[in-house]
């Protein structure tokens, strides 16, 4: 009936509704509906003292009078030509994201407790640029990627690492490690299995078992399956005091506080991550997949491997190396057999070659491929 199909559609509308992932917003309510703020005497909600209002700071002046005091008027503030300081914080802030560290080094303080910029004429430079361009955020980078400065090599002598241990001086190009979730996106991106959905929920890829265990509640870790296996690593599950595993290896806050910068280590369970994860051993069978797509002999798909994953062909030494590695692996396999299946069923593979799994393994361990040259 007639009905029954209009409550069967709006059944669906209700369900597609619900569906949709929410994001909190705030709106700031009308002047006369603000509630009353007070200080705190002593930081005691129960003694509440004198009535504040919306303002800026008074030791940084005053907004201008025909404007209310409302968020956007602050941003807009904060933002004007005369205050050189929000500029000068994201440009430091991408410099570091490019470099490896701030032309600031202490990109999340700028004050009194900061340290001191290496380049400060440099940095007042860009930060003018960044805001005759508009504020854009496009150009900055390019102005940075196409300078001399950033686009010298990374080789460095005994004489430099001495002179500029740290490349404060900026006598060589950036190398540094890559983030957490660039770690685990980019081995996923090169064996194909990066999930290229935007959007949507958090999702639990695999971590060891016993790790994450929730106390106040039910909700137990459950690994994800298909394309949200392979998600971003963005959109990881995270739980403040039980954060994910393999990301904290690498640097990642616990989000437990606010972090502006992150303080790069370098551990040999970096190095058991990358060889052992699920994540990585997963990739590594998928990029072994797309090597055994080439048509030629070993030479030619190690090639191809080492080409997805460092972009780069390899030289006649590298590719003789992982040659001689796959030999040996492959005579290794045939004579443990058990080994080799077990390998190809981690690596999530109904069939494959376990010693070509292995070199796709070792391609996403290389230095070069977990750094930003």
């Amino acid at each position: 009936t007639t009905e029954s199909t209009i409550k069967a559609q709006q059944k669906l509308l209700t369900d597609l509704r619900n569906s949709i992932s929410k994001t909190p917003v705030m709106r700031e309510f009308a002047e006369g509906k603000r509630r009353e703020t007070r200080l705190h005497i002593r930081g005691n909600f129960l003694d509440p003292g004198d009535v504040v209002k919306s303002a800026v700071p008074e030791l940084f002046g005053s907004l201008p009078e025909d404007v209310p005091a409302s968020r956007l008027s602050i941003a807009r503030w904060i933002t004007q030509p005369e205050n050189p300081l929000t500029a000068r914080v994201m440009v430091n802030r991408v410099w570091a994201r490019l470099f490896g560290i701030g032309l600031v080094e202490t990109e999340e303080d700028f004050g009194t407790q900061g340290m001191m910029p290496t380049h400060p004429e440099l940095l007042d430079w860009l930060a003018v640029d960044f805001q005759e361009h508009g504020w854009s955020l496009k150009n900055l980078i390019r102005t940075i990627v196409l300078s001399a400065t950033y686009q010298q090599s990374a080789v460095v002598t005994q004489e430099r690492i001495a002179a500029d241990p740290r490349n404060q001086l900026l006598s060589r190009g950036p190398r540094f490690r890559l983030s957490a979730e660039n770690v685990r996106d980019q081995a996923l991106a090169v064996s194909g299995l990066l999930t290229q959905r935007v959007g949507g929920p958090s999702v639990m890829p695999p971590q060891p078992e016993g790790v994450w265990k929730s106390t106040y509640s039910d909700l137990k870790w459950q690994d994800a399956t298909g394309p949200n296996r392979y998600r971003r690593a963005l959109y990881t599950y995270w739980k403040r005091t039980s954060p994910y595993p393999a990301m904290v290896t690498f640097d990642a806050s616990s989000g437990e506080v606010c972090q502006i910068r992150r303080v790069r280590t370098n551990t040999p369970l970096q190095a058991l991550v990358t060889l052992n994860d699920p994540a990585f051993v997963e990739a590594a069978g998928a990029l072994a997949k797309r090597m055994e797509t080439v048509d030629g002999d070993i030479a030619v798909r190690i090639h191809r491997g080492f080409r997805l994953v460092l972009t780069r062909p390899p030289s006649d030494e590298e590719t003789a190396r992982l040659v001689a590695l796959y030999q040996v692996l492959r005579h290794d396999f045939e004579n443990d057999a058990e080994s080799a299946n077990r390998l190809v069923k981690a690596a999530q593979q109904e069939a494959g070659d376990a010693a070509l799994i292995a070199v796709a393994n070792v391609l996403l361990n290389l230095d070069e491929a977990l750094m930003k040259p």
